[in-house]
């Protein structure tokens, strides 16, 4: 069985760089996974009507930035 991941948001998007590329979608995702931080990168990307290589790559980019994180659940 698969671990599950939890998101956990570290920092909002106001204390992230201003000119981010992405930062619109980076508020959508903050805004899904306040709501359910066990949401998968697949239900995630139908949600934001995104393709979910462009969700994962964002979700990477927010994590080494230190603006979200995960955890197992």
């Amino acid at each position: 069985m698969a671990n599950k991941w939890n998101y956990v948001i570290i920092r909002r998007m106001s204390d992230v760089r201003k000119s981010d590329k992405g930062g619109h979608m980076r508020e959508k995702i903050l805004h899904v996974i306040e709501k359910n931080s066990r949401i998968d990168i697949a239900e995630l990307a139908v949600r934001l009507g995104a393709a979910e290589i462009d969700v994962a790559n964002e979700l990477k980019a927010m994590e080494e930035e230190g603006v979200t994180g995960r955890e197992i659940s």
